[in-house]
């Protein structure tokens, strides 16, 4: 009887599915250094994800690049402008995914921390960067699809996915952005 007991408490802590290390985003806060550079570092990475793509969507459309009879069958769909739903340099998803993770930094992060006494921000360059990087990762889209759903708060529920979003053109896209910029120009 005492080994059954001492089996079934023991066998708690490894059915315990808690765990100390998971953020959930609800409750998290962008507040200290580590939070807010790792954030941009994670976004910089999806942004070089997405960098080879962009160049070639820019350059096979400018027929500023040849392509060969060895090259994969979506390069060579992309140089004809012969875009298709399964090729794999269409993916609007990649865009958003770094667009998410923009919104998300900017509403989480801490923009008041800084030094009173030199009237200093400490995220401000972050903030600034992530602003700048939001409103490229936008024009490359619309340039690329013409009108794309345009949002500004992270999605992170199935009903905020679902929803629906207003359809932003390239003038819109630019006039948001020139004015969502203009207090950071200087501060990246």
């Amino acid at each position: 009887l005492l080994c059954v007991l001492g089996v079934q408490t023991s066998c708690e802590d490894m059915l315990d599915k808690g765990n100390d290390y998971v953020i959930y985003a609800e409750d998290h806060v962008l507040a200290n250094p580590s939070d807010t550079v790792t954030s941009v570092y994670g976004i910089l990475n999806k942004l070089q994800a997405i960098a080879v793509r962009t160049n070639l969507l820019g350059e096979a459309r400018a027929d500023l690049i040849t392509i060969n009879d060895n090259a994969i069958v979506d390069l060579k769909n992309l140089a004809a402008i012969d875009i298709d739903d399964d090729n794999v340099y269409n993916a609007p998803r990649d865009y958003y995914a770094i667009i998410n993770n923009c919104n998300y930094f900017l509403e989480r992060a801490d923009s008041t921390a800084g030094n009173v006494n030199r009237n200093q921000k400490y995220f401000e360059a972050e903030i600034a960067q992530v602003h700048s990087i939001r409103a490229w990762v936008y024009l490359q889209l619309v340039l690329n699809y013409g009108k794309v759903p345009f949002v500004t708060e992270p999605i992170l529920t199935k009903i905020q996915s679902d929803a629906q979003y207003p359809m932003y053109e390239l003038g819109d896209i630019c006039d948001y952005f020139i004015n969502d910029l203009r207090p950071y120009y200087g501060k990246a």
